[in-house]
């Protein structure tokens, strides 16, 4: 089974045209980058080990919000 690279992980996941469920927030302290996705089509198109590496990629460097709301809240200056 393939390791995606981190750069791969990166391009899969910031994707065009994919309807968006999730949020990530990268980057120290305040420096923000939103990286968005779909839960739903990780599950429909990728094994389970290429869906646990993007988790762990994206665990490892940011934080979970599950939706917009906690986003804003949590950084109510970055504008989303």
């Amino acid at each position: 089974m393939k390791k995606y690279s981190e750069e791969e992980l990166v391009q899969f996941l910031t994707k065009d045209g994919m309807e968006l469920d999730g949020y990530f927030v990268l980057g120290p302290g305040r420096t923000v980058c939103v990286v968005q996705f779909n839960l739903l089509f990780f599950n429909q198109i990728c094994n389970d080990l290429l869906y646990l590496q993007v988790v762990d990629f994206l665990m490892a460097r940011g934080r979970y919000f599950d939706g917009m709301d906690a986003l804003r809240n949590a950084y109510p200056d970055v504008k989303t």
